[in-house]
């Protein structure tokens, strides 16, 4: 069975660790809600229940679908 790599992400705030698989040089933003700060003594904006959030302006470093398309606009992007 192949090795999956993985992203590694240490909170500080809990000193929790969390593995997140990479996929096509991908991450599941999904994966962030269940990094969620501790309740006592945390700032008010932390505690939500659904975890962590990503926070894209513009969408400028995201990926909404996998698509050939996606992958043909990748390769001409790096020529």
């Amino acid at each position: 069975m192949a090795h999956q790599p993985r992203l590694l992400v240490h909170d500080e705030r809990t000193q929790q660790q969390y593995a997140i698989p990479i996929e096509n040089n991908t991450i599941p933003a999904v994966a962030f809600k269940s990094i969620k700060a501790q309740v006592e003594g945390s700032d008010i904006r932390d505690k939500v229940g659904n975890g962590l959030r990503l926070f894209d302006p513009g969408l400028v470093n995201a990926a909404v679908a996998k698509s050939d398309a996606t992958w043909v606009e990748l390769e001409q992007t790096c020529r």
